[in-house]
């Protein structure tokens, strides 16, 4: 476990250096969230952990069509992204849940405002469940990581229908992992050590995969929703 927490640990720390050298802050943000928070946490709560990092990594996929993959400097690329993240928020409010609604429609007129949601979601889960029951198997350990795995796996599926071939995978292998988590909350703690190790095994295929997202971006070869 130790040495699983260090490669993925060395990897999320190489995407964020990688992130920050292409002034793409808030990939950095969230490549960086992992190996700050992960390595101190027990086995049963290192998804919970790793939500604050797949939160904000929803949310700037979700912006990528707006802000795009044009030079900028980082303060520019960090307050476009705020920008960005709040225009979508303003056409998910505007759109409503009628014919004109922007979530939970084709992947094409969606254009990642259902996975801007899903990041928020994903990101407050497991807030709550850091703040309240880090380390813990208390309430809100369960209701926080019940949170972050409703949106985790909600995520996923719009991951899933992404064009790109890699976040497909990623998506797939993170949505396996995100009913795992959920479930052995609520299983007796004298169980659960080879299910979240076998979880860590798909959790870390997925990471390779999502690897390679962050690095097609960066070379500018992703395929994104338009």
């Amino acid at each position: 476990m130790r040495i699983s927490k260090a490669v993925t640990s060395i990897r999320y720390g190489h995407l964020a250096i990688e992130a920050l050298k292409n002034n793409k802050i808030f990939d950095f943000i969230a490549r960086a969230l992992d190996p700050l928070f992960v390595p101190w946490m027990n086995l049963e709560d290192i998804h919970l952990a790793r939500g604050m990092s797949a939160g904000v990594t929803l949310m700037d996929f979700s912006q990528n069509r707006i802000v795009g993959g044009r030079a900028m400097s980082k303060s520019d690329n960090f307050f476009k992204n705020i920008k960005a993240g709040i225009q979508i928020l303003e056409e998910i409010f505007k759109g409503g849940l009628g014919d004109k609604r922007k979530i939970f429609v084709g992947t094409e007129k969606d254009q990642g405002h259902t996975m801007a949601i899903f990041g928020h979601t994903i990101f407050v889960g497991s807030m709550l469940g850091l703040i309240f029951g880090a380390n813990k198997r208390n309430l809100m350990n369960k209701i926080g990581g019940l949170i972050r795995n409703i949106g985790g796996f909600a995520g996923d599926m719009t991951m899933v229908q992404h064009r790109d071939p890699d976040m497909k995978r990623a998506g797939i292998f993170y949505a396996i992992n995100a009913v795992i988590d959920a479930l052995q909350r609520f299983l007796p703690k004298e169980i659960i050590d080879p299910i979240n190790h076998f979880n860590m095994i798909l959790n870390n295929i997925g990471t390779y995969f999502y690897g390679k997202i962050s690095q097609n971006r960066n070379e500018q070869v992703l395929v994104d929703f338009a």
